[in-house]
Protein backbone atom coordinates (compact mmCIF):
# COMPACT_ATOMS: atom_id res chain seq x y z
CA UNK A 1 0.00 0.00 0.00
CA UNK A 2 2.99 2.40 0.65
CA UNK A 3 4.31 1.84 -2.48
CA UNK A 4 1.82 3.05 -4.28
CA UNK A 5 1.46 6.28 -2.28
CA UNK A 6 4.82 6.67 -3.28
CA UNK A 7 4.37 6.18 -6.93
CA UNK A 8 1.34 8.17 -6.79
CA UNK A 9 3.40 10.98 -5.63
CA UNK A 10 6.93 10.37 -7.53
CA UNK A 11 4.86 10.07 -10.91
CA UNK A 12 4.24 13.60 -11.49
CA UNK A 13 3.73 15.22 -7.74
CA UNK A 14 2.80 18.94 -9.47
CA UNK A 15 0.23 17.41 -11.64
CA UNK A 16 -1.97 15.85 -9.07
CA UNK A 17 -5.73 15.71 -10.09
CA UNK A 18 -8.47 14.90 -7.95
CA UNK A 19 -8.55 11.06 -8.71
CA UNK A 20 -4.47 10.22 -7.94
CA UNK A 21 -5.39 12.19 -4.53
CA UNK A 22 -9.06 10.36 -3.93
CA UNK A 23 -6.42 7.44 -4.81
CA UNK A 24 -4.05 8.13 -2.20
CA UNK A 25 -6.72 9.13 0.38
CA UNK A 26 -7.87 5.66 0.42
CA UNK A 27 -4.44 4.01 0.16
CA UNK A 28 -3.84 5.75 3.51
CA UNK A 29 -7.49 5.49 4.82
CA UNK A 30 -7.28 2.05 4.35
CA UNK A 31 -3.41 1.29 5.80
CA UNK A 32 -4.59 3.49 8.84
CA UNK A 33 -7.00 0.62 9.42
CA UNK A 34 -4.92 -2.18 9.27
CA UNK A 35 -2.17 -1.21 11.29
CA UNK A 36 -1.78 -3.01 14.89
CA UNK A 37 -2.41 -1.23 17.82
CA UNK A 38 0.98 -0.19 18.93
CA UNK A 39 1.06 2.02 21.97
CA UNK A 40 0.88 0.87 25.25
CA UNK A 41 -0.12 2.33 28.56
CA UNK A 42 2.66 2.87 30.52
CA UNK A 43 5.05 3.46 28.11
CA UNK A 44 6.20 6.63 26.32
CA UNK A 45 6.82 4.32 23.04
CA UNK A 46 5.06 6.47 20.10
CA UNK A 47 3.40 4.99 17.56
CA UNK A 48 5.58 7.30 14.79
CA UNK A 49 3.57 5.54 11.85
CA UNK A 50 -0.22 6.50 12.86
CA UNK A 51 1.18 9.97 13.59
CA UNK A 52 2.56 11.02 10.45
CA UNK A 53 -0.68 9.25 8.86
CA UNK A 54 -2.74 10.77 10.65
CA UNK A 55 -0.70 14.43 9.59
CA UNK A 56 -0.81 13.24 6.10
CA UNK A 57 -4.25 12.76 6.27
CA UNK A 58 -5.32 15.49 7.80
CA UNK A 59 -3.44 17.88 5.26
CA UNK A 60 -5.05 16.10 2.24
CA UNK A 61 -8.20 16.86 4.08
CA UNK A 62 -6.94 20.57 4.03
CA UNK A 63 -6.24 21.16 0.90
CA UNK A 64 -9.20 18.88 -0.78
CA UNK A 65 -11.91 19.69 1.04
CA UNK A 66 -14.38 17.19 -0.55
CA UNK A 67 -12.33 14.36 1.29
CA UNK A 68 -14.36 15.70 4.54
CA UNK A 69 -17.20 13.82 3.53
CA UNK A 70 -15.92 10.37 4.87
CA UNK A 71 -17.71 9.92 8.24
CA UNK A 72 -16.40 6.58 8.28
CA UNK A 73 -13.07 8.69 8.82
CA UNK A 74 -14.50 10.76 11.52
CA UNK A 75 -15.80 6.93 13.17
CA UNK A 76 -12.14 5.47 13.02
CA UNK A 77 -10.37 8.31 14.15
CA UNK A 78 -12.76 8.58 17.26
CA UNK A 79 -12.48 5.30 17.98
CA UNK A 80 -8.68 5.43 17.95
CA UNK A 81 -8.93 8.49 20.19
CA UNK A 82 -12.00 7.37 22.65
CA UNK A 83 -12.08 3.20 22.78
CA UNK A 84 -12.37 1.28 25.82
CA UNK A 85 -11.19 -2.32 25.76
CA UNK A 86 -14.13 -4.85 26.64
CA UNK A 87 -13.60 -8.04 28.60
CA UNK A 88 -14.38 -9.68 25.46
CA UNK A 89 -11.79 -8.10 22.89
CA UNK A 90 -9.05 -8.59 25.96
CA UNK A 91 -10.01 -12.20 25.79
CA UNK A 92 -9.77 -12.25 22.17
CA UNK A 93 -6.20 -9.87 22.04
CA UNK A 94 -4.86 -12.39 24.68
CA UNK A 95 -1.65 -9.92 25.23
CA UNK A 96 -1.86 -7.60 22.25
CA UNK A 97 -2.15 -4.51 23.06
CA UNK A 98 -5.56 -2.96 23.65
CA UNK A 99 -7.22 0.65 22.27
CA UNK A 100 -7.38 2.84 22.86
CA UNK A 101 -4.95 3.12 19.43
CA UNK A 102 -3.70 6.71 20.40
CA UNK A 103 -2.03 6.96 24.10
CA UNK A 104 0.76 9.03 23.83
CA UNK A 105 0.36 13.03 23.89
CA UNK A 106 1.85 13.09 20.18
CA UNK A 107 -0.42 10.50 18.68
CA UNK A 108 -3.46 12.31 20.53
CA UNK A 109 -2.64 15.52 19.25
CA UNK A 110 -1.96 14.27 15.67
CA UNK A 111 -5.56 12.68 16.40
CA UNK A 112 -7.12 15.58 17.33
CA UNK A 113 -5.81 17.75 14.76
CA UNK A 114 -6.73 15.51 11.89
CA UNK A 115 -10.52 15.64 13.72
CA UNK A 116 -10.94 19.22 14.05
CA UNK A 117 -9.63 19.51 10.58
CA UNK A 118 -12.33 17.26 9.28
CA UNK A 119 -14.73 18.93 11.30
CA UNK A 120 -13.34 22.68 9.69
CA UNK A 121 -16.10 24.52 7.60
CA UNK A 122 -18.29 21.52 7.62
CA UNK A 123 -22.13 22.40 7.80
Amino acid sequence: AVDRVVELACVDPDGFGEGEVDAVFETLVTLMGTLPIVETRHSEQEDRVLINLLRVLSTLVSTNGHLKLRADLVRRIFADLFSIPTSAGAEAAAGANLPPRCKTRACREAALSALLELARDCP
